[in-house]
Parts: C-alpha cells; structure tokens; sequence
C-alpha cells in the first residue's frame, strides 16, 4: 500500500516529477486524461489531452473567448479549482461530497493536477452511480436515499456544477457512504447566471435530481 497523503505522510504527492509513460490511462475525456499516481495509491493526476478542443482554440480561434486566452487547455482546471476554493471559503471545511484536491505536480505530458481517488471496499476506485445500476448490486430504495442526500449537500454548499450525469459521482462506502462529485464544478457557461443566483443553481440542480430518480426507476426496471 502506498504512503496516504491525508494521514500526514513526509513524502510530497506534488513535488516529484513524474514520468507516466508506462502508466496506462484509467480514463480520458474531451480535455483530459487520467492517470493512477506512481506513488500514493488514494491519488490520480489529471493531465491535459493533447489536441483537446481549449488547446485548439487557444491556437486558432480570434478572436478568443478570455477563459481560453487566460488559460488555454488548462480552462476547466481552473473552473474546477476556482469553485472548489469558492466552497471552502462558504464552508470552512473541506467537502466531503466532491473528491479532494491535492495540487500539481510535473510529468512527462506536462503539468498534472493531483486529486483524490474515491476507493471502493476493496481498495480500487470507486463504483459510479452509472456502473451500480448496470450491476443492479444496490437496491432503488437505498439509491434513492443516497441521491438525496448528495444533491442535498450541494444545494446546502451553493455549489455550482455543470454536466452532472450517472457517470460522475461515485460511491464512498462505509459507515457514513456517500455519492462523490468527481468532475463538473463549476458554470461551463459564458454568461454565469448560476453562479450569481442561489434560485438558479437550486432548480438546476432539483432539476436534475429528478432526472437521477428517473433514471435509476428505469434502468433497475430493465435490470
């Protein structure tokens, strides 16, 4: 097991340089691709996808919308982050709803953000909402509850998120198990009406907690 870096380990999760190339992805998406830490099995660093579509425009596009001037590639990294200190100064504490960030560190593919791996029971990653229903290993009451709660912490925490879907919240299990936000903080929006308007971000985010409730009605029907 490697050293935990919540529990106060000397070793730095950011300060080494990392060469990921015999590493394979876990995942990718349109801008990112992600990898296991080398070092501390609880981490995942993020690195930017080359030829992502933000990088692309950073090079092409005028004139430039400022997000993609500002920062290029690294667009939604800084969405992400700028929200989740925004949760922290509301809160004071760190969310237990939305997978931790740890930093950056450097890799052979460029900077990489460093963030918590959600761990199942078994010390792998954690099961998405979108993979226990295809398994049909919970039962719909239980789901339901646990969709609640988590679309309660983010309307209590005026987060603001973007994109949610079954594939991106994972199941903390244990004595206080909890869904996760693993990607989507933050307005993807050039006009952020939600950011500025508390009504706004809660009708979104009922809006969809239903369509969660609906889904999960279905896809267990057809289980």
């Amino acid at each position: 097991m490697s050293p935990d870096p919540s529990a106060g380990s000397i070793i730095d999760p950011v300060a080494a340089y990392y060469d990921l190339s015999d590493v394979a992805p876990l995942t990718q998406g349109k801008s990112r691709i992600v990898y296991q830490h080398p070092a501390f099995d609880s981490l995942l660093i993020k690195v930017v996808r080359p030829g992502c579509r933000d990088e692309e425009r950073f090079e092409n596009a005028r004139p430039r919308r400022y997000s993609v001037w500002r920062f290029g590639g690294m667009r939604v990294w800084a969405r992400e982050y700028d929200e989740y200190i925004a949760l922290l100064w509301r809160s004071r504490e760190l969310p237990d709803y939305i997978s931790r960030y740890f930093g950056f560190c450097q890799t052979n593919f460029g900077p990489g953000m460093v963030v918590e791996k959600v761990l199942g029971p078994d010390g792998s990653m954690a099961q998405t909402l979108e993979s226990l229903l295809k398994e049909g290993r919970l039962e719909a009451d239980r789901l339901h509850r646990l969709v609640d709660r988590f679309f309660d912490d983010l309307i209590a925490s005026d987060a603001v998120v973007s994109g949610l879907h079954l594939g991106n919240i994972v199941l903390r299990e244990g004595p206080n198990e909890k869904f996760v936000l693993i990607d989507g903080l933050g307005d993807i929006v050039l006009i952020k009406t939600k950011m500025f308007s508390r009504w706004l971000r809660t009708r979104s985010l009922n809006r969809r907690r239903a369509t969660f409730h609906q889904q999960i009605d279905r896809k267990l029907a057809r289980a």
